[in-house]
This record gives C-alpha cells, structure tokens and sequence, in this order.
C-alpha cells in the first residue's frame, strides 16, 4: 500500500507503480522492504521508513536498476514514475545499459540438421525397378506356454498356503499358551490422584473467549492505525503551516504523536505474545490519543 493511501489521500496511477516497485523489490533482494508482525506496522514503515537499497542486498545488482527500483517507491508520489510508459523505458535503458540481449523467439535461429541431404527433382529421379518382397512364414508357435501358467497356478498355491498358516499357526498358540499358563489378574488400578490445580495446565492461548478478545484488539488496532496515519499527516501539514507563519503547534499536541506511535507498537508486542489485559491497556490509550488529536484537528 502506498503512503498515500495510508494517510487517507487520493490515489492514482503512481500508487500502482509504487506498489509495482515494491514487488520488483522482493523479486531481485529475495525480501520485502518493510517486514513486521502486524498490518499497523507496516503501514506506518511504508510512511515513515526509508528501506534499505537493493544493492546492499545484492551486491551484484545492476547500479541503474537499484535507481529505478528506489525512484518507483520513493514517498512523494511526485519523486516517482509518473506514468507506466516511464516506467518501462527506464526498465529497458537500464537493459540495454548493462548489455543484457534478449532475443525474439521470432528472431531465434533454426536448430542445424542432423544430416544434410541433396535435393533431387521429382522428374529426374531414376525408376527402379519393383524388387518382389520374399514371403515371411509365420513363427512358430511357442512350446510350453502351458507350463508357464502350471508355475503361475503354483505359486498362487503356495501363497495362500502361506498366509493361512501365517494366520492360523499364531492363533494356535495363543490359544494353547492361554491353556497351559493362564494370564493373572492385574491387580485393582490405583484412583487417579486428583489435580492440585487444574487451570495452571491450560494454556492461555488454548482460551476460545481470550482468542477472540485479541482478535478484536487486533481488528481495533488496524483501524486505529489507518486513523493515527491520517492524523499525522493532517498534524505534519498544519505544523509546516504554522512554522511559515512564524508559530508553532502546542507542546501537548507536537508530543502525543510520539506518545500515539508507542502505545500502537505497545499493543502490537502484546498481542503477539497472547497478553489480552496489556494489549487492550495500550489499545485503550492509543484510542485514547487519536480522539484527542481528532479533537484537536476538528474532526
């Protein structure tokens, strides 16, 4: 998703080739710019962190290329590629630049013969005369085709033979194995002890309502994350707004973002280890944070 879509702003063709960027990243380094454990997470990296270049990742990755990879998912829509046709140009000069040729499959050559045959004309090809083609006399017919069926039927025999005695002989001898020394009773198992403290065994991930408490907070935590985006960007402008005029924003205003920020990662680190009472403790107070510069803003 490009940043302006997580702020919340128009997009167009150039979110595309942003996001078209972002996959030939993956495609030549083997990894994706930004990775996290949350949606939020990543969102807020696609605004606000700026990704390694392709080619401390691939060291042996052609110098125009990297440009172009980092031009198409610059932030500023108007740093990138402003059409798919720039795009594509940049993409083929870089091609031709490093001396890479991919040929046509029209342009392929034909795979040589195996042997070259000189060509004779119909109408000058000498008649030959008809070779008359000697009669062949059927083979004879095989002698003991009946003996291979007679071993066949034999074998079939000895293999059910085989098997009933597989399945017969351990019957037996059980049977005289009980006759001649009967088995003892186990003796009476002992009752179960009871269990000291049977909620200290459950898993607290294994808890059906727990699992959709955190499902909740991290459906809550997404969408406060889109809000917390869009407000930083509203908060940005007003800010260089203000500083042209000669003013600036309120201490209490410019440090809740930080505050914002801390309380979504918060959330998220806890919801990942299945904390449900500090992931909705953070949750609450990122909430909490994005209402007041909501409020701030008129919203």
């Amino acid at each position: 998703m490009s940043p302006e879509q997580v702020k919340g702003q128009a997009a167009d063709e150039r979110s595309d080739l942003y996001s078209l960027g972002i996959s030939l990243y993956e495609m030549v380094t083997g990894q994706r710019p930004f990775q996290a454990d949350s949606a939020f997470t990543i969102m807020t990296a696609h605004v606000r962190e700026v990704p390694k270049p392709p080619l401390a990742l691939q060291p042996g990755l052609s110098p125009a290329l990297n440009e172009i990879i980092l031009m198409a998912i610059a932030k500023d829509p108007a740093a990138r590629f402003q059409s798919a046709d720039a795009f594509r140009n940049a993409v083929n000069q870089a091609q031709l630049s490093s001396g890479v040729q991919i040929a046509a499959p029209s342009k392929l050559k034909p795979a040589p013969a195996a042997t070259t045959v000189a060509a004779v004309p119909l109408h000058d090809a000498p008649t030959l005369p008809a070779t008359p083609v000697p009669s062949v006399p059927p083979p004879p017919a095989r002698q003991g085709g009946g003996r291979g069926l007679y071993m066949t039927l034999g074998a079939l025999i000895v293999l059910v033979v085989l098997v009933a005695a597989g399945i017969y002989l351990p019957r037996r001898g059980r049977a005289n194995a009980s006759v001649a020394s009967p088995v003892p009773e186990p003796p009476p198992a002992a009752a179960p002890e009871p269990v000291a403290s049977f909620p200290a065994i459950v898993k607290p991930a294994e808890d059906p309502a727990k699992k959709r408490l955190l499902a909740e907070l991290e459906h809550q935590l997404d969408q406060l994350s889109s809000r917390a985006a869009a407000v930083s960007s509203s908060l940005d402008r007003l800010q260089q707004q203000q500083a042209t005029a000669g003013y600036g924003l309120r201490g209490d205003v410019v440090a809740r973002p930080a505050t914002l920020q801390a309380n979504l990662s918060r959330a998220g680190n806890a919801i990942a280890r299945g904390d449900s009472a500090k992931a909705k403790k953070y949750t609450d107070l990122a909430s909490a944070d994005v209402e007041a510069l909501e409020h701030f803003l008129g919203r």
